[in-house]
């Protein structure tokens, strides 16, 4: 069963685990790490907040890490793409694998996109792919509970 804890951010609340440990960056606005398991990828939970120009769209934002996410993954596979909201303001949820060649691993990614006030808020859950089935449910939870504040 998971406990869950509640986090304020800039620009944001939501819940998440409280057994990831938080870490954060000057490029990261946090880190959430999932306890370790004997995986070679740590799971991991990225919030990232970008100033944006006021006619930027979640569309444009979304089109573009697509874009680049195709070049830059290996053997790229989009698995979803669906709208979601937190609270009142819509996104797009983005489910995707790919091969991490270093590490001969397959990898997958889940993604929640949101622009609210020339904000980009970018949400990016990280996990080896044989842990799909476990964190999924993970990430839903959290991107529910998100909330975009003033």
């Amino acid at each position: 069963m998971t406990i869950w804890m509640n986090f304020l951010g800039p620009g944001f609340t939501l819940i998440v685990p409280s057994d990831w440990l938080i870490q954060a960056t000057p490029e990261i606005q946090v880190i959430f790490l999932a306890p370790e398991t004997n995986q070679m990828l740590q799971t991991n939970l990225m919030i990232t907040l970008r100033p944006v120009e006021p006619s930027v769209t979640v569309v444009d934002i979304a089109a573009f890490l697509k874009e680049t996410q195709q070049t830059d993954y290996a053997e790229f596979v989009l698995t979803r793409e669906q709208p979601i909201n937190a609270g009142t303001i819509a996104g797009i949820e983005r489910m995707f694998q790919w091969v991490d060649r270093a590490e001969n691993m397959r990898v997958g990614q889940c993604q929640g996109i949101f622009v609210h006030q020339e904000v980009l808020f970018t949400l990016t859950i990280t996990y080896a792919l044989e842990e799909k089935e476990r964190i999924q449910p993970i990430f839903d939870e959290i991107v529910d509970s998100l909330r975009l504040v003033e």
